[in-house]
């Protein structure tokens, strides 16, 4: 009997009947801490100068109300919008000066004003408001800025190393994932220290540029140990991840 207990313990140490070993990434892991090297600073100046416009943007929404702002925003002119009309032009405003239309940065302000509403494209103009307005009220810019850094993040490494992080789909979104969650723990643990709605004085830019960077390095040193992804054809989320996965790198076009 106490042979058989020892066997069984065997085969359970050994990992034939015990839960899959989740498994290390070396490609990735490599051009990651390659990126961090190589970026002297995680945030460009466009990046920096987009994040002041992001707050004033913020503070004028919690203060006056999305009305008042998008009535800014179309010079007056009344006119029947939805949510990704007012994304658009809310990111055009904002980059306007800062960044081209395809670059990163827009990309990432567009997404940012996604996640924080709710992902449905077909709210109405005034539907968004009101969720921008809760949002704001609830988390203020410092709110808005952890989800756009987060996103910037991720979007700026995926469309880096696209060339390097090609493989088959199950693989790449598991990469994706991986990535994205290092952005969102760095992003969270970096805005941590900021008061709700803090301005972005140089003395707090240099703070944050800070942090960021080491945030990057040690969230990354946790979270690079992923379970490869085996979902099966009948799995209902595995073909919009894996399509969400391969499509994003036409998402930004290379700059030449």
């Amino acid at each position: 009997m106490q042979d058989a207990k020892q066997m069984t313990k065997k085969v359970l140490n050994d990992g034939h009947h015990g839960p899959p070993e989740r498994q290390r990434d070396w490609v990735l892991e490599m051009n990651l801490r390659e990126w961090m090297t190589a970026k002297l600073c995680v945030l460009n100046p466009a990046v920096q100068q987009l994040l002041k416009q992001l707050y004033e943007f913020a503070r004028r929404v919690h203060s006056l109300g999305f009305g008042p702002v998008l009535n800014d925003l179309t010079a007056g002119i009344a006119v029947s919008v939805n949510k990704i009309d007012v994304t658009e032009m809310i990111a055009d405003r904002l980059c306007q000066g800062i960044c081209a239309p395809h670059d990163v940065e827009r990309k990432s302000l567009q997404e940012t004003l996604y996640f924080s509403t709710g992902i449905d494209p077909d709210l109405s103009a005034s539907e968004f408001g009101e969720r921008l307005e809760s949002f704001l009220a609830l988390r203020g810019s410092k709110g808005l800025i952890g989800i756009f850094l987060s996103t910037y993040l991720s979007n700026s490494i995926v469309n880096d190393l696209r060339d390097s992080l090609r493989s088959s789909p199950e693989v790449l979104c598991g990469r994706f994932e991986a990535i994205e969650r290092i952005c969102r723990k760095a992003a969270t643990m970096a805005v941590r220290p900021l008061n709700v709605w803090s301005e972005p004085d140089p003395s707090w830019m240099a703070a944050l540029l800070s942090d960021l960077k080491t945030r990057m390095a040690q969230a990354s040193t946790s979270a690079l140990r992923w379970k490869r992804i085996t979902r099966s054809s009948t799995d209902e989320n595995s073909s919009g991840k894996l399509l969400d996965a391969t499509s994003r790198f036409n998402l930004v076009p290379r700059q030449q």
